[in-house]
């Protein structure tokens, strides 16, 4: 079999498996409006109804915004971490292209969204809603790109009033529907906003890719999990409908190469603090990587084998995550 018939064939499994997924989630769409319509018919019912609101909140208002959210097409596969523990450049690695800004002084202020397409722009909406367009030619190079998309998306950039950033460049991984969303550091005291914004993209979620600065005390900062972790408790305490599935986690432990001496203690460390802060977290969700000594491997089209096992963890966690959104759902009903 050639390659390209080869990845005709995966193209169309996965076609397959969000048509399937969409039929599903319509059937919960329509169990949803029999549930307000019935809601409806027993308004005089009072006792049922606060019975109701008791056991899930209120249903009412959740229902609307968690259609919206079931029948919504993207796919968002959310990039997130502590501070400088390399999201922006593990993003680069990803896709195979220098796109998004690296450095000490360019830790992301907003939420940045890539796209796969044949276009090479980017769109910035600002706290207004007004949205501007950048245009880049075929022969701009990544230093460029980068150096444009500084000025929106960084704490030192140009631009500090930005809603959010949409990006749209040709990557290929990124087939049908995925995003990718790249997202400020877990835990920024100095602009507690930028928290929620991560939290406004969570509940849509299929995949979510927690970096760890590995070289920093074994970079697991408690506080910042639990600040997820109790956000996500808040959800269930209100009645939210939508609830974010924790065990479709994976956590990098990135800049591994930095503590090679002391290997077995830190992995031992950080999963330990895994499993004392995070819900139902298993070993298979952590992997060991060293971005900077992977692009130099990719200089030289190789690839380390804890980089493999992290590709392959991804790729079967969209079709998995796909799954659990809909039960997560159902189990309401």
């Amino acid at each position: 079999m050639s390659e390209q018939s080869s990845a005709n064939q995966g193209q169309s499994v996965v076609t397959k498996i969000l048509d399937f997924d969409l039929q599903r989630k319509h059937k919960l769409v329509e169990i949803y409006d029999d549930i307000l319509q019935l809601a409806d018919e027993l308004q005089r019912e009072k006792s049922i109804i606060q019975e109701l609101t008791t056991q899930f909140g209120n249903f009412r208002s959740e229902i609307p915004n968690s259609k919206e959210i079931l029948l919504e097409e993207e796919c968002p596969i959310i990039i997130a971490g502590e501070t400088s523990a390399g999201k922006s450049g593990f993003i680069n690695l990803l896709i195979g292209s220098d796109i998004f800004p690296v450095s000490a002084l360019a830790c992301t202020s907003t939420i940045i969204k890539l796209h796969n397409s044949t276009k090479r722009e980017i769109r910035v909406t600002d706290d207004k809603g007004k949205e501007k367009v950048i245009e880049f030619g075929p022969d701009n190079e990544s230093s460029s790109i980068q150096k444009e998309v500084r000025k929106y998306v960084t704490i030192k950039g140009e631009f500090l009033n930005c809603k959010c950033v949409d990006m749209y460049f040709p990557v290929p991984m990124l087939k049908g529907n995925t995003v990718i969303v790249d997202t400020p550091g877990i835990g920024t005291t100095a602009n507690p906003e930028l928290n929620a914004r991560l939290f406004e993209f969570l509940p849509r979620a299929v995949a979510f890719i927690y970096i760890i600065d590995s070289s920093r005390a074994g970079g697991l900062e408690n506080d910042r999990l639990l600040a997820i972790f109790e956000e996500l408790r808040s959800w269930r305490q209100r009645g939210k409908l939508i609830e974010f599935d924790a065990s479709r986690t994976i956590f990098v432990c990135n800049k591994w190469d930095a503590v090679e001496e002391e290997e077995d203690e830190v992995l031992n460390y950080i999963t330990e603090t895994l499993r004392e802060h995070w819900p139902n977290f298993h070993e298979k969700q952590l992997f060991k990587l060293s971005v900077k000594e992977e692009k130099k491997l990719a200089k030289q089209e190789k690839s380390s084998e804890n980089y493999r096992k992290l590709l392959s963890g991804i790729k079967k966690m969209v079709p998995s995550s796909l799954e659990a959104k809909v039960v997560m759902n159902a189990r309401y009903l």
